[in-house]
């Protein structure tokens, strides 16, 4: 069965450009990379997943693969500051940031097209993360302790969800606790 997501593959008419975004925008970092036959491309990693930005040549075998088809979800822990950090960029949103019970998130389109979702998890779902060991207990504790986290079921307007959408959180964690544990391959770069 799966595992985790391995890689990311966005396909680029300008990759370096795309790339250049991607390092402004979110702080990822890239390397042209020239390996096999594949013209030039630029790959980076998030955790443990590789991030390609490629030409479409690369994909032969997939003429149907193209430009801005693709729908990614960024998590981060401090929702705020990477909200700031964007504004400062003037780069724009593509709706204001919103709360619901799971998360706050907000989206944009990258220059290619592909739509970017940007979310903080709440703080049931960042532990339950924690403690399949997808991310670290330790880091989210700390962050929650500072008052970085909210609380499941809060929404933008103040309210909490009602008692009965509880029963999906409990269900969702409860699924999360099976999903298999962390790749057991080093990262790249360690």
């Amino acid at each position: 069965m799966l595992n985790q997501v391995s890689a990311i593959l966005l396909v680029s008419k300008s990759p370096e450009a795309l790339a250049a975004f991607y390092s402004r925008a979110f702080g990822l970092s890239f390397r042209r990379e020239l390996h096999d036959d594949m013209e030039p491309h630029f790959g980076g990693y998030l955790g443990a997943t590789h991030i390609g930005i490629h030409p479409p040549g690369n994909f032969p075998d997939g003429p149907e693969t193209g430009a801005g088809g693709a729908k990614v979800t960024f998590d981060t822990l401090d929702f705020d500051a990477l909200i700031h950090h964007l504004r400062e960029e003037r780069i724009p949103l593509h709706y204001e940031p919103v709360t619901d019970a799971w998360s706050r998130m907000t989206a944009r389109r990258d220059p290619d097209g592909n739509f970017i979702e940007l979310l903080q998890p709440c703080n049931e779902v960042l532990r339950a993360a924690a403690s399949r060991g997808q991310a670290t207990g330790e880091k989210v504790e700390t962050f929650i302790a500072s008052g970085g986290g909210y609380a499941y079921g809060t929404s933008s307007s103040g309210r909490v969800t009602p008692a009965g959408s509880r029963v999906g959180l409990e269900e969702m964690l409860s699924r999360s606790a099976h999903l298999p544990a962390p790749s057991p391959y080093p990262h790249p770069s360690a």
